[in-house]
């Protein structure tokens, strides 16, 4: 376990009580004040940025990574760990890398990833697509970054079991319930502007048509067919 700096700044408090913690509005009011940032265990070095009020990309990524070692793409496994090491952060942090996973599901809401999704797995809804982001962000940048590009990266068959997709539900709320067991509140108490993954609008991109779909994803090897409601598609 990487020890914590020991020569960062203790938490800010209220204006005028050195000696009452500082309150999540006043925490948020701070930040334009660029007070010095919390210390994490990720890496060895803060991962709070007070000054923009959110994790660093860079630690975020390598807080996944050590989520995924030793699991062997057990997403259920990899949310255990995920919890595990978010409860050694401070609930600024925590807060803050639940933004960015939040940031970086709604960076995959694009057409192409959706069609993709849909040969890979079968009929996938709003819900489920939504959870298939959060597979995805949960693999890492390096996937992360190729899914973006080219969602027919897809066929390389790393997912192997569409239950896995619905378990991404969980390891998505790790950040949130772990946020819950440190402070007893909700993330959306504390910081009512918090983003929600739910609120989207339409996919980037444009909407694909079968005959492209087929010529785009014709490597993708289907791992189950979810029906569409009503019947086959």
């Amino acid at each position: 376990m990487i020890a914590r700096p020991v020569d960062v700044d203790p938490p800010p408090t209220e204006p005028g009580c050195p000696d009452k913690p500082a309150s999540m509005a006043t925490v948020v009011g701070l930040s334009a004040m660029a007070r010095a940032p919390y210390a994490s265990g990720v890496i060895g070095v803060s991962v709070w940025d007070m000054t923009r009020g959110k994790v660093d990309d860079s630690a975020f990524w390598q807080a996944i990574d050590r989520s995924r070692e030793g699991v062997e793409g057990d997403v259920e496994a990899q949310a255990e760990a995920l919890h595990a090491l978010l409860s050694g952060w401070s609930p600024e942090e925590v807060a803050a890398f639940d933004a960015a996973f939040i940031r970086h599901n709604l960076e995959l809401h694009r057409w192409d990833l959706w069609a993709a999704a849909e040969v890979l797995i079968g009929w996938c809804s709003g819900d489920v697509f939504t959870d298939f982001r959060s597979w995805v962000v949960a693999q890492g940048s390096e996937y992360f970054e190729a899914c973006r590009a080219d969602p027919a990266v897809l066929a390389d068959g790393r997912l192997a079991d569409e239950e896995e997709v619905g378990v991404a539900e969980v390891l998505a709320a790790t950040a949130s319930q772990v946020y819950e067991d440190l402070t007893g509140r909700s993330i959306e108490d504390d910081f009512p502007g918090h983003p929600n993954v739910f609120d989207v609008d339409e996919p980037a991109g444009e909407r694909l048509d079968e005959a492209t779909i087929a010529r785009r994803f014709a490597a993708i090897r289907p791992i189950a067919h979810i029906p569409a409601p009503g019947g086959p598609r």
